[in-house]
Formats: structure tokens, C-alpha cells, sequence
């Protein structure tokens, strides 16, 4: 079966939903900056860190990535059924914040760049924060408090873990 249907070829593409919409459409930019986001993560994963300091780590970005499907899809659909089965709440992030930023004291802007990893996660922070704002056009017609609370939330995580990398 291949995986080309010609049917995008004119600048349209079918939402889950089944509205046909031009190619930037904001459904469409808001998917798209979510599928950037998650190979973003992706990378994160395959950076080598020291995964004794923090086990959960890789698992947790993988529970994000998988995560991140279900909120793209309640983009292009409106289901709501795609939040359900989220592995994270924004109250989730907070107490791995918490844990990660325990005892240091942040002041003034970070700037990235000191391994492959923290700037990989810094990467992915600033992809979650046009994700956001990409959102805000289609929240307007798929209204859910929890898709901007996660990224919100999401992008925090992304910050703590860059600094907790660094340090």
C-alpha cells in the first residue's frame, strides 16, 4: 500500500474531521508545529544524557510523544475522545518541575548551548511555545482549556529539564 494519495498534490488536505482544507489552514499549521514538536522530542531521546541522575526521562518524553498524537489528533478532529487517554496533566509536569528545579535558584535568561542535549531540549521548549501560539486560532473553534494547560505546562517541563541537563 503506498503511502502517497495524490489528493494533496493541489494544496488541499482532509482534516480528521473530513473538512478539506488548504494546506495552511491553521488546523493544518497547529498539526503541523505538533508533529514538529514531537520529532523534536524525538531527538531529545536519542541525546546521550546521564540516565542514572534521571531514569524517567526517556520515558517520560516517549509518554509526551505518544501524548502529543493525541492531541494532534483532537486538533484535526474535535473529538474530544483523543484527550482521554493522556498520560499527562498539567499538575503531572508541576511535580516533575518541582523535583527537577529543587533547590536551585533561577535568575535572569538562559542561554542554550552548553551540550547537545540541553539545547536539544531547549529546541523543543521554543517549538511547544509556537505551538501554543498556533493553537490560539483553532481553540477558538475547539474549545478544551487542557490542550493549552498541557503545552503550557509542557514547555515549563521542557525549561526545567534544559537547566536540570545543564547543571
Amino acid at each position: 500500500m503506498p503511502i502517497y494519495t495524490r489528493r494533496g498534490d493541489g494544496g488541499w488536505s482532509t482534516t480528521l474531521a473530513g473538512d478539506r482544507v488548504l494546506k495552511n489552514h491553521p488546523v493544518l499549521e497547529a498539526c503541523g508545529d505538533l508533529d514538529e514538536l514531537n520529532a523534536a522530542l524525538g531527538l531529545v531521546r536519542t541525546r546521550p544524557v546521564e540516565k542514572a541522575r534521571w531514569p524517567r526521562l526517556a520515558e517520560t518524553l516517549l509518554a509526551v510523544q505518544k501524548d502529543l498524537l493525541a492531541l494532534g489528533a483532537y486538533v484535526s478532529s474535535g473529538d474530544r475522545m483523543h484527550l482521554e487517554p493522556l498520560a499527562f496533566q498539567p499538575q503531572d509536569f508541576e511535580a516533575l518541575i518541582d523535583e527537577l528545579l529543587a533547590g536551585r535558584r533561577l535568575s535572569g535568561f538562559v542561554l542554550p548551548g552548553h551540550s547537545g542535549p540541553e539545547a536539544a531540549l531547549h529546541m523543543a521548549r521554543a517549538v511547544c511555545r509556537r505551538c501554543e501560539r498556533r493553537l490560539a486560532a483553532v481553540i477558538r473553534t475547539r474549545p478544551d482549556a487542557r490542550v493549552r494547560k498541557y503545552l503550557n505546562r509542557l514547555s515549563d517541563l521542557l525549561f526545567a529539564l534544559a537547566v536540570w541537563v545543564s547543571d
